[in-house]
């Protein structure tokens, strides 16, 4: 079975003892893509990372930017845009539970995860950020990383219990804070998993991790 040592320190991987700073998580396939996913990513010549995604997953194009701000102005093309950012974050959600499943096993499930996945620079809006996720289960605290935007995890880069890790939310709840942070803390080490506002959604993550960081009953 696969699983995290008491110290988590060490995975195995089913044969052997690999330091978890070592672990590379293979590529598991392409998850399901949701409807949501089909009808609005959209293959933008200027997202070479998302052109790969949306052609793996079969998704209809939307209109051309310029369309967009012909049609319905600024305000409609913001829409579209976050709705496409919708779309590729529950493909990173899906891509997470798949390498949760591998490095924990089946019989413990993720209870929250949360993908940082946001456009930089924001004007333009172009390239498709985020590297870093994180994913909370009932015994383990992951920070996973990607090589590229979009791409499944490869690596872990933290692994820890809940009560050794702290979780906080990074960013004004004002409408001009872009993009809201979840800012993981362990050993002296901190790694920001960033989100764009109106996509991004830190809640459930904050409200598991507090839960059994403190003990507290559901």
């Amino acid at each position: 079975m696969s699983g995290f040592s008491a110290d988590c320190e060490w995975w195995w991987d089913g044969q052997k003892w690999v330091a978890t700073p070592q672990v590379v998580i293979p590529v598991l396939g392409l998850p399901e893509a949701s409807e949501e996913v089909r009808r609005t990513a959209k293959r933008y010549k200027a997202y070479t990372d998302a052109n790969l995604v949306a052609s793996s997953v079969s998704v209809s194009p939307l209109p051309e930017i310029a369309e967009l701000a012909a049609i319905g102005g600024f305000a409609s093309f913001v829409f579209l845009h976050q709705r496409m950012y919708r779309a590729f974050r529950q493909l990173k959600l899906a891509q997470l539970a798949q390498a949760a499943t591998y490095l924990l096993g089946p019989s413990e499930p993720i209870l929250a995860a949360e993908a940082g996945v946001y456009p930089w620079p924001w004007l333009p809006l172009g390239w498709v950020r985020g590297l870093f996720a994180v994913v909370v289960s009932e015994a383990h605290v992951l920070v996973l990383a990607s090589e590229k935007p979009l791409e499944p995890p490869r690596w872990v880069v933290m692994a820890a219990h809940p009560s050794e890790v702290q979780i906080q939310l990074k960013g004004k709840k004002g409408r001009f804070d872009l993009f809201p942070t979840l800012v993981v803390h362990h050993g002296g080490r901190v790694w920001p998993v960033k989100g764009w506002r109106g996509v991004f959604q830190p809640e459930p993550v904050l409200t598991t991790w507090s839960r059994l960081a403190t003990g507290a009953s559901t």
